[in-house]
């Protein structure tokens, strides 16, 4: 792979989200004995192509993430810097708190804790050989479109795809599409990749991994847990170990 001078890694977790477990947040919430957010740390901190780390927290929850990250032993450079009220605006917050010769960045959802280091050097390989790139899997249930309380369409589901993060973007493509989002009133966008093909942009799909899945309910929770118990995926050690 050609060496960049700086690749970013930003690690969103601003959620307040209480679905996991208990009363704190789910990049707090315990998986397999250490908090969710500490396995996106681990594995981009073992990244050797990743230069610099930015956490975007929920404001409220700044002080306790502080103590966590640095709590650490983590080798990176690392920042840990307030969200907005949009996963849009946190995105965004962690663009404008990079290091400013950052030349690529990787966004992450911290709810992906099961992240590979394959997964995040094949989407930063594809983003510097195209600008922008994000993994996905096939999607293996049948879609369909509703209206009203029938189905109204039935997709071709051999080109749908389920898009998973670290989406990897050359800064001043990912910049200038947040920029240009914010200038026509768009806020409130889920997706990064979205917004770089909005102004015309083109993102190269990287294959996805299966493991690498979403936390958004206890029963994910369990999920992941089992997943790491059965020691399933080629690095699952290394993502389960705290630095």
């Amino acid at each position: 792979m050609r060496k960049t001078k700086k690749n970013t890694a930003i690690i969103l977790a601003g959620g307040t989200g209480r679905r996991m477990r208990g009363d704190v947040p789910k990049q707090f919430s315990f998986l397999g004995g250490i908090p969710v957010i500490a396995y996106s740390l681990n594995v981009f901190d073992s990244c050797e192509e990743v230069s610099d780390i930015v956490v975007v927290c929920h404001p409220g929850y700044l002080e306790d993430m502080e103590r966590l990250v640095f709590g650490k032993d983590i080798r990176k450079p690392v920042k840990v810097v307030p969200g907005g009220e949009t996963r849009q605006s946190s995105s965004f917050s962690g663009l404008e708190n990079c290091p400013p010769d950052t030349d690529y960045v990787l966004i992450h959802d911290s709810a992906r804790p099961l992240v590979s280091r394959a997964t995040i050097t094949s989407v930063l390989e594809a983003a510097i050989e195209e600008g922008a790139a994000g993994p996905a899997i096939d999607t293996t249930d049948t879609i369909v479109e509703q209206a009203g309380a029938f189905i109204s369409g039935m997709p071709d589901r051999t080109v749908l795809k389920r898009v998973q993060t670290p989406q990897a973007f050359r800064f001043n493509i990912i910049t200038e599409a947040h920029e240009k989002a914010r200038e026509t009133g768009i806020n409130d966008s889920s997706d990064d990749c979205g917004l770089v093909i909005a102004y015309g942009g083109k993102v190269k799909v990287v294959r996805g991994d299966s493991l690498n899945i979403k936390l958004t309910s206890s029963l994910d929770l369990e999920l992941a847990e089992c997943i790491i118990r059965k020691g399933f995926g080629k690095d699952i050690e290394t993502r389960s170990k705290v630095p």
